[in-house]
């Protein structure tokens, strides 16, 4: 691995150890009246984030009802140099088969404008669709080479067991659980979750960590 660089689970994906997530950048952006930031004040954290080293960029398909991808995508057309590209499924209830997570992923690619994304991970587990069910069209979306790997986001230490053992029958790697952790908010500690991704192999993704 290189210095001062971290590896996505088990994958041969390597980011920086802090990352930028857009929800903002789909949610937050006023338009005129003074209020809120528009495009261009994106465009500048965007720029001021490279300029960093930051190269890790979560979205999401419901971040402004797909704004935050097309924004996203657009600067890393723009850009220069590499960026790990990371997006999510939102489970909706009308989505009740396996298939539609596929179908789902393709528009978060046509969106972003890249052939395949870095890391795909599944927003929530709502039922009525199983786990397993998910992770298995998480494995064809492996397989069809839309994505490099796949996670989970705020899946509790059970959640996330099964969604490991459902894409190891597959042969997939449970690359990463995305959880709200932060000096405040330490729950992943006291419910077993941190040291179960320690034992899994899976990077714990924190979000909201300040």
């Amino acid at each position: 691995m290189s210095p001062g660089r971290l590896r996505l689970g088990r994958t041969a994906i390597e980011v920086c150890p802090l990352g930028l997530g857009t929800w903002a950048w789909g949610d937050r952006i006023v338009w005129g009246f003074g209020r809120g930031y528009g495009e261009p004040e994106v465009e500048s954290a965007y720029r001021a984030s490279r300029a960093l080293g930051i190269d890790f960029f979560d979205t999401a398909e419901i971040y402004g009802r797909g704004r935050s991808e097309r924004i996203l995508g657009r600067l890393v057309r723009e850009g220069t140099g590499p960026v790990v590209l990371a997006t999510k499924f939102f489970p909706y209830p009308w989505r009740p088969y396996g298939g539609a997570l596929v179908r789902a992923l393709r528009g978060s690619l046509r969106r972003l404008g890249v052939a395949r994304v870095d890391l795909y991970q599944i927003h929530w587990p709502f039922p009525p669709v199983s786990i397993e069910t998910w992770m298995n069209g998480m494995a064809d979306a492996v397989e069809l080479g839309l994505t490099s790997a796949v996670g989970v986001s705020n899946f509790s230490v059970r959640q996330m067991e099964r969604a490991h053992a459902a894409l190891a029958r597959r042969g997939v790697a449970l690359a990463s659980n995305q959880v709200e952790y932060s000096l405040l908010h330490r729950d992943p500690e006291s419910s077993g979750l941190l040291q179960a991704c320690r034992d899994l192999g899976v990077t714990l993704i924190a979000y909201s960590p300040i």
